[in-house]
């Protein structure tokens, strides 16, 4: 895996009193390079990373209104799209990060927030590779699946079998916490989610992987396509010359704990296969990416593969979803799974573990 080219340490929690105020929000973001590699920046003084970010409307008018602290990041308003209903007033703490070649995502906690029907909470897009180190998501509130609602799908005062009956449905889409598209490696280690509730398409995080001639021994360290987030970056002196040459994932040192998916994951970002799923996935889910516009999405025809699947040291318990409790594999054919059941039990284009549809 190559060095990381930016770090960013993200702290979001919320006040169980005051949605307007959260008890801590901090952004501190730094690139490698020169005498910058230690684990952490102290966040004081200027300094420029050459990210930008786009982040929600809460937080945007919170850091505005507030001033936390913002060290080594340009933020932009993030775009809500076209929201309707009860979304309208929903409320959006997240953060997108786009088209950074190795993010690192480091000492960080995401906390006592509601889920977005905007977009995660952190999500990088059109990201090469991407290392969650130290990272807690946790107490994180979704939409509930309600007995009945009319199904949107069918215009008001329509005749027909289907609009005059009711379906189960949510009153609005939000998306799970965590997300990264563009990839070509990703690890994650010491990560800990817990108490993520009724989250829509996956629980934890979702992880996109690009499509590579033959399957298989395509990556590189690839940014992911076009964008703006981050400015030209080489790698250091710490760059290794034998890095791993294709697709992979690494789980380590990590805990998935009481989290639940109740619903597919809303269409306004155009997120593949969690989209198609009634009950959602796991609390991990590794799908197809599908880019979007400016990003590059691989070759033509090209097949999605996983060449590892590396997951030592981890715990799964008290998880619920539709596809996977713990981890749910779409359209990517997994080559290799090192880490022994329940992991391993299955290869190809759908791997479930400790799901109830599998």
């Amino acid at each position: 895996m190559p060095t990381w080219s930016h770090s960013c340490s993200i702290h979001l929690q919320g006040n169980p009193d005051s949605t307007d105020s959260p008890a801590m929000v901090s952004i501190n973001c730094w690139a490698f390079g020169g005498n910058v590699k230690e684990r952490r920046f102290n966040c004081s003084g200027d300094h420029d990373a050459g990210l930008t970010a786009w982040v929600g409307r809460n937080l945007f008018d919170h850091i505005a209104g507030h001033q936390p602290p913002v060290c080594g990041v340009k933020l932009q308003l993030r775009s809500a799209g076209t929201l309707d209903g009860a979304a309208l007033g929903a409320e959006d703490w997240g953060i997108t990060f786009q088209s950074v070649p190795h993010l690192r995502l480091v000492d960080s906690l995401v906390a006592d927030l509601p889920l977005s029907p905007v977009g995660p909470l952190v999500q990088c897009r059109g990201c090469g590779h991407l290392t969650v180190e130290n990272v807690r998501v946790e107490r994180l509130r979704g939409r509930p699946v309600l007995a009945a609602l009319p199904d949107p799908t069918h215009g008001a005062g329509v005749a027909t079998a289907a609009a005059s009956s009711p379906q189960r449905r949510p009153d609005y889409g939000i998306y799970g916490p965590l997300h990264a598209s563009g990839l070509v490696g990703a690890h994650l280690t010491g990560f800990v989610c817990l108490g993520v509730e009724q989250s829509h398409g996956w629980a934890c995080v979702l992880l996109q992987y690009k499509q590579h001639p033959s399957g298989s021994k395509g990556g590189s360290s690839s940014s992911g396509g076009g964008g703006s987030g981050a400015s030209a970056w080489k790698p250091g002196p710490g760059a290794s010359s034998k890095a791993f040459n294709g697709t992979f994932l690494t789980i380590m040192d990590s805990t998935f704990l009481g989290n639940a998916v109740v619903w597919r994951a809303p269409t306004n970002q155009s997120l593949g296969g969690v989209e198609q799923l009634d009950g959602g996935g796991g609390a991990v889910v590794v799908d197809a990416d599908v880019p979007a516009a400016g990003e590059d999405g691989g070759t033509a025809g090209a097949l999605h593969a996983l060449d590892v699947l590396d997951a030592v040291r981890w715990s799964a318990e008290g998880n619920a979803g539709g596809w996977g409790a713990a981890l749910t594999v779409l359209d990517v054919h997994v080559v290799r799974c090192h880490g022994g059941d329940p992991w391993c039990t299955a290869t190809g284009r759908r791997l479930c573990v400790a799901g109830t549809r599998c």
